[in-house]
């Protein structure tokens, strides 16, 4: 493929696009709630309803995909088809808007199909709305030149308060689609949207550019060598489609230095200056929460010791995504506490700890199996997913969709 001119500038970084801190203890940082297709696992998807019910319930962000219509409309659909959603075998970029706004989805409560200008509408409707943000899935079955254009018109055609380019990321799937966005949107934050590791890895020297990523190609050794290398170089990182809690709780936990996910040893702790000898069940109220907040705060004294590798969930339930972030700070807060109480408590004599321990050790062989037949289930999952990915990736590959380019051209980028 030709290059664009030199002149092009890089893509525009999107930090309010990155993991948040907690408002519990802002040493902690959290991912960002991005609903997939709105509250998909509620209401029907990429519908407005499921969009104020994401907003509704706490999500940071709404996900959503485009297509474009016959005479130019883009519209909210993840399916190039009608089929599934409205039971209507046709494809959209065969439909004029006045057919399609005619339609309602099998779905109850039976919504009708949205165009972007609705849902941006809706974002400057008020003040509950004003700080949501927008990740765009933009599909590669339309001319990327074509509705690139058709978007950066319905960018115009409603005002916000804060620029849209400071609220809209377009993901793009590929080399072709993300030159077409610099065209035609040039201010505008990118994402490259994949389900292939070595893929994404050929973007990586495009500047800014952010990753949104299969979440399950991100576990294991290769994913995390991806995830450094993305962050070390600034780079934000989305997870999709996250709707099972243990693998929620894995993404909140990638940002959660493990110095803070378990009890540490008093040695792992700065000493409080207010601190006493053993004696400490002498020590006043005062005393102790004072402890127990530099407990909680302790590692966070150096940028390296928290590092943020997932900034946002994409998933089909915020409300539950948020439910997990909620328990797993229930759970570090809980063993920050016990950390303390343990240090305010040193009497127990050695009979009485030999006698605790018995019943954790004849339980331990259980403990033992449970947690391989776990991790083989997890491994395996984890191993399909990814042998599904990769043919995935080149299905699309061979059908051209997932092209190839010199990244060499986007080092040249102007700052």
């Amino acid at each position: 493929m030709r290059p664009l001119h030199r002149s092009i500038t890089a893509p525009k970084p999107a930090k309010w696009a990155s993991a948040i801190p907690s408002r519990r203890n802002p040493s902690r940082s959290l991912p960002q709630a991005i609903a997939h297709r709105g509250f998909k696992a509620l209401l029907p998807e990429n519908s407005m309803a499921a969009f104020r019910k994401a907003v509704d319930v706490g999500a940071h962000a709404l996900e959503t995909d485009v297509h474009l219509s016959k005479d130019g409309v883009v519209v909210l659909s993840h399916d190039p088809s009608l089929k599934r959603c409205f039971g209507v075998d046709l494809l959209i970029k065969d439909c004029t808007w006045s057919y399609l706004s005619s339609l309602r989805t099998l779905q109850e409560p039976h919504e009708a199909l949205p165009r972007l200008v609705d849902l941006l509408e809706y974002l400057v409707s008020g003040p509950e709305t004003e700080n949501i943000w927008i990740l765009l899935d933009i599909k590669i079955d339309d001319n990327a030149n074509d509705l690139l254009r058709a978007i950066s018109c319905a960018l115009t055609e409603v005002s916000s308060a804060t620029p849209w380019d400071e609220r809209i990321i377009l993901g793009c799937w590929n080399a072709t689609f993300i030159k077409a966005a610099l065209h035609h949107l040039p201010s505008y934050p990118l994402a490259h949207i994949s389900t292939s590791l070595s893929y994404s890895n050929h973007f990586l020297p495009i500047p800014n550019l952010a990753f949104n990523m299969l979440q399950l190609i991100l576990v294991g050794p290769l994913g995390t060598w991806f995830l450094k290398k993305a962050k070390a170089a600034s780079r934000p990182v989305f997870a999709w489609t996250v709707n099972q809690p243990k693998w929620m709780e894995w993404c909140v936990r990638k940002n959660i230095p493990s110095s803070c996910s378990s009890s540490s040893s008093s040695s792992s702790s700065p000493p409080h200056p207010l601190s006493s000898s053993s004696s400490s069940s002498t020590s006043s109220l005062p005393d102790d929460k004072d402890k127990l907040a530099a407990l909680q705060s302790s590692s966070s004294s150096s940028p390296s010791s928290s590092p943020v590798l997932i900034d946002g969930v994409i998933t089909d339930n915020p409300q539950l995504f948020l439910q997990v972030c909620s328990r797993i700070e229930d759970d570090l807060d809980d063993n920050a506490q016990a950390t303390l109480n343990s240090s305010n408590n040193n009497k127990n004599n050695s009979k009485t700890a030999i006698v605790s321990r018995r019943p954790k050790a004849s339980n331990s062989l259980g403990n033992i199996f449970g947690a391989l037949r776990s991790g083989l289930g997890t491994t395996s999952t984890v191993i399909l997913v990814n042998a599904i990915a990769t043919g995935f990736f080149w299905y699309r590959r061979l059908q051209g969709r997932l092209d190839k380019f010199d990244v060499s051209f986007f080092r040249n980028f102007q700052a």
